[in-house]
């Protein structure tokens, strides 16, 4: 009988680190994921800001300063 009670034991404590290691994976794929969405995010802004951010024209050398 103990060693029954020992693989039932056994077999509960397993599955739940299993459980346990299946839920940290999917964690880590999640955050993976937001990290993978903030980047897109950064991304987009920085392809719409890019027209406002150009540099500007010097001025030419002929035309006096206001």
């Amino acid at each position: 009988m103990n060693t029954l009670i020992t693989k039932t034991k056994s077999a509960i404590a397993t599955a739940a680190l299993f459980t346990f290691g299946a839920v940290m994976a999917g964690f880590g794929l999640a955050t993976v994921g937001v990290l993978a969405l903030f980047a897109l995010v950064a991304l987009g802004l920085a392809m719409l800001a890019a027209p406002f951010l150009t540099m500007s024209q010097p001025a030419d050398e002929d035309t006096p300063a206001a």
